[in-house]
């Protein structure tokens, strides 16, 4: 039995994708690729943290609208004799227009940050792969390479 080529060492793609879908940029250092694995992460991490950021602001401002929403049409108000609960409403609903319309578009922000980290993560996990099968073909090229060279050699003696 043979021992291996020394060096030269093939790579699973399934453990390249695997690591990938954990967090971009795994798998990519997993093949050797370090400099690739360090952009990825980074930039993985600045689109998980915006499309965070998006959303809690989502939030936050739907949280705000509800609030000055409720508050223009309270229990208290209701019950006030004279009370047109209609025309606070749409008094209300005029009132807080800016703010609904800051909030979808930052609804819009945080939905294609989401789409577009998705993409990244989809992404990753196929390049991972290629990269993989790439160092793995360099990796039979070399061994065959180093085979010839062998058998050359043998012959001559």
């Amino acid at each position: 039995m043979k021992a291996p080529i020394p060096g030269l060492e093939t790579k699973s793609s399934a453990t390249a994708i695997f690591l990938s879908f954990v967090c971009p940029g795994l798998g990519q250092m997993y093949v050797g690729r370090v400099v690739r694995a360090v952009w990825m992460l980074a930039l993985t991490l600045v689109c998980y943290g915006l499309t965070w950021f998006f959303w809690e602001q989502y939030l936050v401002g739907s949280k705000t609208e509800q609030a000055l929403l409720q508050s223009s049409i309270s229990v208290e108000r209701m019950s006030e004799p004279g009370f047109d609960w209609k025309k606070a409403f749409r008094k209300a609903w005029a009132e807080t227009r800016d703010l609904r319309r800051s909030n979808l578009l930052i609804w819009v922000a945080a939905l294609s940050l989401t789409c577009a980290s998705i993409v990244w993560w989809t992404w990753g996990m196929v390049n991972a792969r290629r990269l993989c099968e790439g160092h793995n073909q360099q990796v039979y090229r070399q061994a065959a390479m180093h085979i010839e060279a062998h058998e050359a050699n043998g012959q001559r003696s």
